[in-house]
C-alpha cells in the first residue's frame, strides 16, 4: 500500500514544476485515508473480509496501521486478524521530546502544530474525548480485542527509540486490555529492518505463530 507524503522544510518543492504524483503536500489524516482506501479496495475488488489478512507497517507505516485499528469504525474497513508494527512511531510528543528539533520538523510537516499530536498518536489517543474529533469518534477509539497486536523493534535502531514501542504496548495493555506480543530481537538499523527482507519476514513469522496459538 502506498500513501501521499508530507512536506519537509529542508526539502522544498516547487509545485509549478513538480509532477502531481511526486508532490509532497499531504497532512494528517490524508495518509490514513489513503491506506483505508487501499484496504477498502481489497474488500470490494477481492472480497477480503474481517480476520482475513494481516496489516503490517514499518516506521510511519506502523503508525498508520495502528491509527486504522483505532479508527476502524469511522473508516469502515474490514478488520485484520493481526496488526504488526515494526520500528513504529506511536507517540509523537514523546518522539519529539526524545529526539529533538530535526524530528519536530517532519512531525510538524505531517501533523501540523503540537496541539494536533496527541490525536494522531496511537499510544495517546484515548476513548471518551480529548482527541480533537467528534464525540462518536472519540468513544470508538479502542483497539478491538479480537485483533492481535504485535510490536517488533531492533536494538540496533538509532532512529526510533524503544520508548515508542513501550508506550504503545502500555496503552494497549492498559487502555484496551489487549494481549500484546512485544519482540525486540530484530537486528539492523532502522531502514535495514524493512529493506533487508529477512528481518521483516521474521516479524511476520512471529505474528503468524502467535495467531496460530490463539
Amino acid at each position: 500500500m502506498d500513501y501521499r507524503l508530507s512536506p519537509h522544510p529542508n526539502h522544498p518543492q516547487d509545485p509549478s514544476d513538480t509532477p502531481a504524483a511526486e508532490l509532497r503536500d499531504a497532512r494528517h489524516p490524508d495518509h490514513l485515508e489513503d491506506v483505508c482506501a487501499a484496504v477498502r479496495l481489497l474488500r470490494d475488488e477481492h472480497g477480503v473480509g474481517d480476520g482475513e489478512y494481516v496489516l503490517a507497517g514499518h516506521s510511519a507505516g506502523a503508525t498508520l496501521a495502528c491509527q486504522l485499528l483505532l479508527r476502524h469504525q469511522q473508516q469502515r474497513v474490514p478488520l485484520p486478524a493481526a496488526v504488526l508494527g515494526v520500528s513504529g512511531i506511536y507517540s509523537l510528543p514523546l518522539l519529539v521530546r526524545t529526539c529533538g528539533p530535526y524530528y519536530e520538523a517532519f512531525v510538524r510537516g505531517a501533523f501540523g502544530g503540537a496541539e494536533n499530536w496527541d490525536a494522531a498518536s496511537p499510544a495517546l489517543l484515548r476513548t471518551g474525548g480529548g482527541d480533537g474529533d467528534d464525540e462518536g469518534a472519540a468513544a470508538s477509539a479502542r483497539w478491538p480485542r479480537d485483533v492481535l497486536a504485535v510490536l517488533a523493534w531492533s536494538a540496533d535502531d538509532t532512529l526510533i527509540p524503544a520508548s515508542e514501542t513501550d508506550a504503545m504496548a502500555e496503552r494497549l495493555r492498559g487502555e484496551d486490555g489487549v494481549d500484546v506480543v512485544v519482540y525486540k530481537g530484530l537486528t539492523g538499523e532502522h531502514d535495514a529492518v524493512w529493506s533487508e527482507g529477512h528481518q521483516l519476514a521474521k516479524a511476520v513469522g512471529i505474528t503468524l505463530d502467535a495467531l496460530a496459538k490463539r
